[in-house]
């Protein structure tokens, strides 16, 4: 039997009723407040406080804000001091409450005069704060409600859609459907409370709350005699959905809310989740799309009266963290439109169906891959709106597509190329003839893509490279700050053991044979200097040992012929190698010279084309072959800046062409620059999109006040500079009792990315504390790039601006500790030179704070490693570094 043709009767369901217990105060306390004739309200059980209705008499004892007259009943809300969890759901609902006040937001506006201040509309039923208290019992709300009378909003529609089925003319029942789409219309506009409403003191702008209804449900809502949608009750299913700036809602209330972002426990998550989006299941973080995906399932079952899973949920204590949670990830609900069909073919449905739009709207918000939902609650409420008034109005022919408002809503830099046609036919003619050479033997050839940083050189060379057939692809990327022993090798020699054995289509076992072959009796050495993970890919012997060679000109020489007779086995004239090395300006003379000899030599290396990017011209691996070419890639015109604000806006901006000027002016057509400075005045709101008009529109004064035309590097710090401190702390060195307020941690570790799970405990916070703040930085700056498993720096300019704001102070404390991190056993193989490189730079700044035994011990175990890798000059250094330590 199919269980969805089934109504839900948690719809319907009513409050419990309320049973009086300790933490109902004592008619004596009651009076003590001022309160009398008390009608305690029937008890909720998302609500842990007591709330009821009183006739109130001032005391000397208790303020109010203002006197209520004799005939007003108030609404009061008590915790007792004892529940902790009740309190701070009730300043939750206190804070919510006062936002939405027209007493505060009349004291807003008489601490700041001049401030013009829009009328804001309302989402609750209470009026009036008029007192808020904390004494020895507990926390007092006393409000005035609107006298409006109001019904549930489940009973409310259900009587709508008694209505509907009722309905033999078509034009009636889309009549009534537009009443529905009105109803819908007015929830997305309490959701959107979190934007709308905000209140300014001491002339001073403040964030406004950020409630997001992670779990959004019927009996949250009701509607009034005069068919407005208000918020009845603020359950757990509200909390908030992104960092708040510390809220003063008046003199007399002090609102302390937790700043960062609610964390979705697992009981929580056992109540909730159905409603629950599917990447608010995964990060336990709720976000505003995730509210989205919560109304979608409002709607849905208001609609059709089922659950949208199709089945009952299980009870909270049923729920299984593995396989329903699985099941809610991956399942679809069945479409509104073809359920309701279904029912109607069973003699269960409504004569006259919804529009077709309906459906796909619903359907929208509940896309499981949230960049399918709607963008935001605007979009969703203009789609709402125009819906409802096509429904009531049968002489209106406007085309409607539903989401496409949303689509021009949505900020989106450009996935492609801009004002690089002339760069890439270059390319392509380079490459093709170095592909299409009608011999046996490719001669290797060399670009070196140069510009400066953040013109864009490893964005055109993956364009590139994506596009390559028949060829296979290496890539390495040097670090300003770690130089690591011949890492150019050890990235390309890792990348092509992992790409190739781990090709379903290569034959694993063979190539294994063939690679121990081609590298004879320096097997061990090479496996000994590959990754842990990668090593796994060619052997499980774990007793491999490289083969000691007494004489350093014989190491070089051993380690020029095994790297090349490598190299060669993977680059045929068949499948091309094409190696990418990136940032060669910091490569290390060393390094290069070996480069110049394995392609310059007598026996040079074959079928091999090198990509390289530098901010150097005369710069490359080997510029003294003929088949080195350089190509020079400059910043973007004023016209390419102009198309790239014509992508990122669809079109859709406001006067592009000044606004191109003046951001060429700001940016000289930088693309990072460009990108980080679009990205952060959407973020604050500079540009807003204007769903009157359905065009983007910005703020004149607000973007000269955001653009300082002090360069890209003076920006990056002003953005990260902004960050909130606990953010900074995680970026920076957030280790036992010590705390940096720059972002520089991040700065000092690898730039290719550092585990997130070391990072936690580098930083020892909870994965889910450092989910939070990580992804606060994303939202605030974009400076950073979180993976599921690490987390990086955008850009290398980005890491080069937080690495510069390190105080001179706390520069050598923070080199030590993270070498004495990077030390630790368990990945110590991997990190070992990187810490050897913190802990020089530690002692140099005169902060190094172990023995100098202990530090000659280090050097002298990473020489021995250096020495391995054929890097004698490296190792010279740190022998040299042990020497003057001795």
């Amino acid at each position: 039997m199919d269980t969805t043709l089934f109504p839900n009767p948690a719809l319907l369901a009513s409050p419990n009723s309320y049973t009086p217990s300790e933490s109902v105060p004592s008619p004596s306390v009651l009076s003590e407040h001022g309160l009398s004739k008390v009608i305690l309200d029937p008890r909720d059980v998302a609500h842990p406080w007591v709330s009821g209705r009183a006739e109130l008499t001032p005391t000397r004892d208790y303020p109010l804000f203002r006197h209520p007259s004799q005939q007003e009943q108030v609404h009061f809300y008590f915790s007792p001091a004892s529940d902790v969890r009740s309190c701070a759901k009730l300043r939750q609902h206190a804070q919510f409450l006062a936002l939405d006040s027209s007493h505060l937001a009349s004291i807003s506006a008489e601490i700041s005069p001049t401030t013009e201040r829009a009328s804001q509309p309302k989402y609750s039923l209470v009026r009036e704060l008029l007192a808020w208290w904390e004494d020895r019992y507990g926390l007092w709300l006393v409000a005035l409600e609107d006298h409006d009378h109001t019904i549930d909003l489940a009973v409310w529609w259900m009587e709508r859609q008694d209505a509907i089925t009722a309905e033999e003319d078509e034009q009636s029942a889309l009549s009534k459907y537009g009443e529905l789409c009105d109803a819908l219309f007015g929830i997305v506009q309490c959701l959107k409370v979190s934007s709308l409403l905000e209140i300014r003191a001491d002339q001073q702008a403040l964030e406004s709350q950020g409630l997001c209804a992670v779990s959004c449900r019927p009996h949250q809502f009701v509607i009034t005699s005069s068919g407005r949608v208000a918020i009845a009750q603020l359950s757990e299913g509200m909390s908030s959905s992104r960092r708040i700036s510390q809220h003063r809602t008046s003199a007399q209330i002090s609102m302390e809310i937790s700043p960062w972002p609610a964390f979705i426990s697992d009981g929580f998550l056992r109540r909730n989740l159905r409603w629950l989006a599917p990447e608010a299941v995964i990060s336990r973080h709720p976000t505003s799309v995730s509210e989205i995906y919560s109304f979608g399932v409002l709607a849905y079952e208001l609609l059709t009266t089922c659950v949208s899973t199709g089945q009952q949920s299980p009870m909270a204590a049923e729920v299984d963290m593995l396989t329903d949670i699985q099941r809610h990830l991956v399942s679809q609900p069945i479409p509104l439109l073809e359920y309701l069909q279904r029912a109607k073919s069973f003699g269960k449905g409504r004569i006259v169906l919804p529009p077709e739009a309906l459906s796909d709207l619903v359907m929208r918000c509940l896309a499981k891959d949230r960049q399918e939902r709607y963008i935001s609650l605007e979009a969703l409420g203009y789609d709402l709106k125009t819906l409802g008034s096509l429904c009531r109005d049968s002489t209106e022919s406007s085309p409607f597509g539903v989401g496409a408002t949303d689509e021009m809503s949505r900020f989106v830099l450009p996935d492609h190329l801009i004002e690089r046609e002339k760069e890439l036919s270059y390319l392509d003619t380079e490459i093709d003839s170095f592909l299409n050479t009608p011999t046996t033997v490719k001669i290797t050839r060399s670009i070196n893509i140069w510009g400066c940083s953040g013109s864009g050189k490893s964005g055109l060379v993956q364009h590139v490279t994506k596009s390559l057939q028949s060829t296979l692809v290496a890539v390495a990327k040097l670090d300003e700050h770690v130089h690591k022993p011949l890492s150019t090798f050890l990235d390309i020699f890792a990348t092509l053991i992992e790409g190739i054995l781990t090709d379903p289509l290569e034959d694993l076992q063979t190539w294994q044979k063939t690679i121990r072959e081609a590298l004879g009796n320096q097997f061990p050495t090479f496996v000994c200097l590959l990754p842990v993970e990668t090593r796994c890919l060619l052997t499980s012997d774990p007793n491999l040992r490289p083969v000691r060679i007494a004489e350093a000109t014989n190491v070089v020489a051993a380690f020029k012929i095994w790297s090349k007779r490598l190299l060669q086995l993977f680059a045929t004239a068949a499948r091309p190698l094409v190696l990418v090395v990136e940032d060669i300006q910091w490569i290390e003379a060393e390094e290069q010279s070996l480069w110049q000899s394995l392609l310059d030599g007598n026996q040079p290396l074959r079928n091999t084309l090198i990509l390289s990017t530098s901010r150097i011209e005369s710069q490359n691996l080997f510029a003294s072959s003929p088949m080195s070419r350089g190509l020079h890639l400059a910043c973007l015109s004023e016209s390419g800046v102009g198309s790239f604000l014509g992508i990122s806006f669809k079109g859709r901006i406001e006067n592009q062409g000044g606004l191109a000027r003046l951001l060429y002016a700001e940016t000289k057509g930088n693309p990072l620059y460009l990108e980080t400075v679009l990205t952060t005045l959407v973020e604050q709101q500079v540009f807003h999109f204007d769903f009157e008009h359905l065009t983007w529109r910005y703020d004149p004064l607000a973007l000269q006040t955001q653009l300082s035309a002090s360069g890209v590097d003076a920006y990056l710090e002003h953005l990260m500079s902004a960050l909130p401190g606990d953010v900074l702390t995680v970026l920076c060195v957030s280790l036992p009792s010590f705390h940096v307020a720059d972002p520089q941690l991040l700065s000092c570790l690898p730039s290719s990315g550092f585990s997130l799970e070391l990072l936690g405990q580098l930083s020892e916070k909870r994965p889910c504390d450092l989910s939070a703040l990580l992804n606060l930085a994303v939202g605030m700056t974009s400076s950073i790039v979180v993976t599921s498993k690490d987390v990086r720096f955008t850009h290398d300019r980005q890491r080069a601006t937080a690495y510069r704001m390190i105080p001179p102070s706390q520069a050598g404390s923070i080199h030590f500790r993270v070498s004495m991190f990077l030390r630790q056993q368990m990945f110590a193989e991997v990190y070992i030179c990187t810490a050897a490189e913190h802990a020089i730079v530690a002692h140099h700044l005169g902060d190094y704070q172990e023995s100098e035994e202990d530090l000659v011990r280090l050097l002298i175990q990473v020489s021995a490693k250096a020495m391995l890798s054929a890097s004698f000059v490296q190792a010279k250094k740190f022998i040299d570094t042990a020497d003057g330590k001795s």
